[in-house]
This record gives structure tokens, sequence and C-alpha cells, in this order.
């Protein structure tokens, strides 16, 4: 059971890792011309104990007009919100610690398991 639930905590660590990835990549092109952001979306996997899978998908959302000095329209900003951003960034490294901590005390489970055998 304990090694189910390591696998589980770095399936985890995975998915935050991901997600941090993608807001980072989000936050380097918030001046893009046209960029879509991704979005990490994480569900359970198919068998229980088996930890979580990712999607990472385009939010096809439409960014701001951009503007030529008449007023004209001459293109769409990128459609990324630098404080959706942020909160993501925020939650994603408070699971990710969370998880390591879970890993942590699984593995010191697993190796006080392994000394009493002996």
């Amino acid at each position: 059971m304990a090694i189910r639930g390591i696998a589980a905590a770095q399936s985890a660590l995975m998915a935050q890792s991901k997600r941090l990835h993608a807001s980072a990549h989000n936050t380097a092109n918030l001046q893009t011309e046209g960029y879509k952001s991704l979005t990490v979306s994480v569900q359970e996997a198919g068998s229980p104990g088996s930890g979580v899978e990712t999607t990472v998908e385009r939010t096809d959302t439409p960014g701001p007009a951009l503007l030529d000095d008449g007023g004209t329209i001459i293109g769409e900003g990128s459609n990324v919100d630098l404080v959706d951003e942020a909160v993501t960034r925020i939650t994603a490294k408070r699971a990710y610690e969370a998880n390591l901590k879970s890993l942590a005390a699984q593995s010191e489970t697993t190796n006080l398991l392994f000394e009493i055998a002996d």
C-alpha cells in the first residue's frame, strides 16, 4: 500500500510541475500578440490509488484588441491574465510542497518497515 501512495504522490508532483511550467510559459508570453494561454487540468487517474493525470489545453478566449493610433483594430493581444497566473503559481507551489511532505512521510514509513523486518 505504501508503494501505491508513493506512486500517487509522484504523479501529483509531476502534475503540479506541469501547472508551474504552463504558468511560467503563459507569463513569458504575456505581451505576445495573439498568444493563447495554456491551462492544465488535473483529474484522478483511472484506478484508485494510482494518482492523477493531466491534460494541457489552449484557452480559446480572445485577448484584447490591439489598436493603432487612429483606433483601428490591428490585431489581438495575449489572453493571459497575470492575476490568474499568480494564483495558479501559488496554489501549484503549495500543492507541490504538500505532496513532497507526503512522499517524505511515506518513504520514512517504508524505511521503518524495512528496519523492523531486519
